[in-house]
């Protein structure tokens, strides 16, 4: 007999009474641990997604030719290596590591206050190639905020495109003392 019936209902039958799934005292500490799981699952793939990204996709090409070039400029001008590996053909990696720190070497002889990249032009090639030459020229601050500026030079690069994008295949600079510094100046130490 349903409780529609026991009360005098006619054609309602009883539906057993279910308890709440979040109800029940015995279910949230499992509801809880569930949670937790799920929070710790996400963060631990969004960690390793960013990880991968930043470890193993470092070794990218630039987005354009000009990026690699400028790069390469920024980092002579900030004296910092890192993050220019990638921009660096692989094949010729450690021969245009020796370069660019050969180059910093001789910067430091009389090294600028800023070195500028000016006017880019690229040439396409063919066959992923394209030439670069960056006009280039070093800024030096003199006591009360005046500057020297020397003349823009050009550094000519070989820039390829692999299957990650653009790299360095070679850099053809002119020589700091004697082209940026004149060559009696070049051999003073800063002090």
């Amino acid at each position: 007999m349903g409780l529609g019936q026991e009360i005098g209902l006619p054609g309602h039958r009883a539906v057993p009474r279910r308890r709440p799934l979040l109800g029940r005292k015995r279910h949230w500490p499992w509801v809880l641990v569930a949670l937790v799981a799920i929070v710790i699952t996400t963060a631990v793939v969004v960690t390793a997604s960013w990880a991968f990204r930043r470890v193993v996709a470092p070794d990218q090409g630039a987005e354009t030719p000009a990026v690699a070039v400028t790069l390469w400029v920024l980092k002579l001008n900030a004296s910092d290596v890192i993050g220019l590996s990638p921009i660096l053909a692989p094949a010729r990696r450690d021969e245009l590591l020796d370069q660019w720190h050969d180059y910093r070497r001789e910067m430091d002889r009389r090294p600028p206050s800023k070195l500028e990249g000016g006017e880019l032009t690229t040439t396409e090639r063919g066959d992923g190639r394209v030439l670069v030459v960056n006009q280039v020229h070093g800024t030096w601050w003199l006591e009360g905020g005046m500057s020297l500026s020397g003349e823009d030079e050009p550094w000519r690069f070989d820039v390829r495109r692999d299957s990650t994008g653009w790299r360095i295949w070679s850099a053809e600079l002119p020589p700091w003392c004697g082209a940026h510094v004149r060559p009696d100046t070049c051999h003073e130490q800063r002090g």
